[in-house]
């Protein structure tokens, strides 16, 4: 892969707070990590008031044509919305928190390099049991990845917040 395509003017300093060597390796062999207790009780449930007071509803185009994707009651929600930072006091302020929260900052730093930036708006997918399935989206090649001497190149990153308990089997 060729450095030109990835974000390889970075900005580490000395000062730069980064993932430890063991998220380092974990992120480049499986691509992701799982970082707990991110968020405080407290944001967790100022987070759901501000999900359960929008009206989300069932979305045809995540599942295209795929009576499979469908789900089993077409009453169900798959919601989706872009407007989080800019819903009403007090419901903005989770989700505003979220964006340079301090336990994600580290990882944010790492991967990206200091000075990243927000490339679009943070996005709700809400579903409740038995909704319609979404449709898996990539192939594209806009953000090459390469780990070369401890250090991370990509131009892409995201960062998922689980709102509410997942366990195995859940998807």
């Amino acid at each position: 892969m060729s450095d030109a395509l990835a974000n390889t003017s970075r900005s580490i300093t000395e000062d730069t707070i980064e993932m430890s060597s063991d998220e380092k390796f974990l992120f480049d062999l499986t691509g992701y990590l799982v970082v707990k207790n991110v968020v405080s009780p407290d944001q967790l449930k100022l987070a759901n008031e501000a999900i359960d007071s929008l009206e989300l509803s069932q979305s045809p185009e995540y599942f295209g044509d795929s009576q499979t994707l469908k789900g089993e009651n077409s009453s169900t929600r798959l919601g989706n919305t872009t407007g989080l930072l800019d819903l009403p006091k007090p419901h903005c302020d989770p989700f505003r928190e979220m964006l340079a929260h301090p336990k994600t900052t580290p990882h944010l730093n790492t991967i990206l390099g200091e000075g990243w930036r927000l490339d679009h708006g943070p996005g709700l997918i809400a579903m409740d049991k038995g909704c319609s399935g979404g449709m898996l989206h990539g192939n594209f090649d806009n953000a090459p990845y390469f780990y070369h001497e401890g250090k991370i190149f990509t131009g892409l990153c995201v960062i998922e917040y689980l709102l509410a308990d997942e366990g195995p089997g859940d998807g």
